[in-house]
């Protein structure tokens, strides 16, 4: 009977992570935002129907910083939101929507880092790799129709009109790109940041679950996603995919021994990757529609750089945002220290610079302090892995590898700051629960002593 109850648990996380994920699309075909709750409702059946036992585990001086990081941020949205909507300034639904979408995913920190077992991770890990392919497939998929074929898919059209209707606008008020011809696609999720975003998720889920020599295995995982992710035309993505990847498989701030020979190995698998992700790119999309990539790339490339486009540049609009920003804080200093809060009060959110949308959401001293001990993770996180031999768990439960599990923390930390500086990801119904996630197994892991080969051989004869 328990082995069964273990399985009904595991399905039911497997379940939970794939309707995070798909909550947009399942919106857009239910046309109403209730679908976003699902997930948290087979959370409440989890706790319900299998009593939650809070795991024995160390508390580090970096957990603590970490729990107090999760401490100020829900005291702030509550804050924030309670004093908007007493005196008027957002009304009650708007009140609750965030709430509920900023709030509950605080549940996926708090489960993950004190209650789940290591098989529960385990399935919702593998769960993120099956969403990321859904999201990285359709993604591509799209990309072709719009991009080749000069086609809009029934999904495109049916996700802008559910946009249109929650807006209340007309077509014409709102960014009409996700149904335009010759566009970029916007994919699966509710825009093509965010589907990028979780393309990369998947791929550093899918590397969570492989063995850490499994070299050839690795760079097939890396070379699959990152085709995707390259098809999907989302340049930060691009970039933050290249970083990521970069700084946990190929730079070598991972392993305890650099070699001279081990280094030029790295540069050349880096060289490899890269020719090979676009090479697969060209030969999978033809002639046509590798020219339009190109086009967009080049376009990107030039409006990054400012060449050629210096009212659309980077730091132009970089100017513009900050300078909107001070004027909003010199008319509402308060706002500096305690920030807008996680609605529509404020500066408006869902532009071209992600980071000065998070520091009005936040305020000033807390995303100094959120950006100081998520950099912190990083860095620790990655020099814990250094420390880690290949094969040794060092986890509470024989199987999941703790420098895997380190890994993907740091990670999705990474993505989570990069998309920052362009298309902020973080605040996405389908992001943030996992971005909890990941914060979690960052307390779990790092804390786990590390067990050496040798240490685990002594204690098996010792208990035999």
């Amino acid at each position: 009977m328990s082995v069964r109850r273990t399985h009904v648990k595991d399905l039911l996380w497997f379940c939970t992570i794939l309707l995070v994920t798909l909550s947009f699309p399942l919106q857009v075909y239910a046309g109403n935002p209730y679908p976003a709750l699902l997930p948290y409702l087979l959370i409440g059946g989890i706790l319900v129907f299998f009593p939650a036992r809070r795991l024995a585990t160390e508390c580090s001086r970096q957990n603590r910083n970490i729990d107090l990081m999760v401490v100020i941020y829900v005291l702030l949205l509550l804050l924030d939101t309670l004093w908007q909507t007493v005196f008027g300034v957002i009304g009650f639904a708007e009140g609750i929507s965030a709430i509920v979408v900023y709030l509950l995913p605080v549940g996926f920190y708090w489960y993950f880092s004190r209650v789940a077992s290591e098989q529960e991770i385990r399935i919702s890990v593998l769960a993120m790799v099956v969403a990321g392919l859904i999201a990285g497939l359709y993604f591509t998929y799209d990309s072709y129709l719009k991009l080749a074929l000069g086609q809009v898919s029934d999904y495109s059209q049916a996700a802008f009109d559910y946009s249109v209707s929650r807006a209340g606008s007309a077509s014409g008020e709102i960014n009409e790109a996700r149904i335009a011809i010759g566009y970029r696609s916007h994919g699966l999720l509710e825009s093509h940041s965010v589907s990028a975003a979780w393309i990369i998720i998947g791929a550093l889920a899918a590397l969570t679950l492989m063995p850490r020599n499994r070299r050839l295995l690795r760079l097939a995982v890396i070379l699959l996603f990152g085709t995707m992710v390259l098809l999907g035309l989302n340049f930060t993505a691009i970039i933050a995919f290249s970083i990521i990847v970069f700084l946990l498989e190929f730079s070598g701030i991972t392993e305890r021994r650099r070699r001279v020979s081990s280094v030029l190995g790295n540069v050349a698998s880096v060289i490899l990757i890269v020719g090979a992700v676009g090479w697969v790119a060209v030969s999978a999309t033809g002639t046509d529609m590798s020219e339009v990539i190109l086009d967009i790339l080049s376009f990107q490339t030039a409006l990054a750089l400012g060449t050629g486009y210096a009212d659309q540049s980077y730091a132009y609009i970089l100017s513009q945002h900050l300078s909107t920003y001070y004027d909003h804080v010199s008319d509402l200093p308060l706002s500096l220290l305690f920030g807008d809060g996680f609605s529509t009060f404020g500066i408006t959110k869902g532009g071209d610079i992600g980071f000065v949308e998070s520091l009005a959401a936040f305020g000033l001293p807390y995303f100094l302090l959120l950006v100081f001990c998520l950099v912190n993770l990083i860095i620790r996180a990655l020099h814990q892995v250094r420390i880690c031999d290949v094969g040794a768990s060092g986890g509470r439960e024989a199987g999941l590898d703790r420098a895997n599990a380190l890994k993907f923390s740091a990670g999705l930390t990474l993505l989570v700051l990069i998309t920052d500086f362009h298309y902020t990801v973080w605040p996405a119904k389908s992001v943030l629960p996992i971005f909890f996630f990941a914060i979690a197994l960052y307390g779990r892991y790092s804390s786990a002593p590390v067990i050496e080969p040798q240490q685990a051989r002594s204690l098996l004869k010792t208990a035999n």
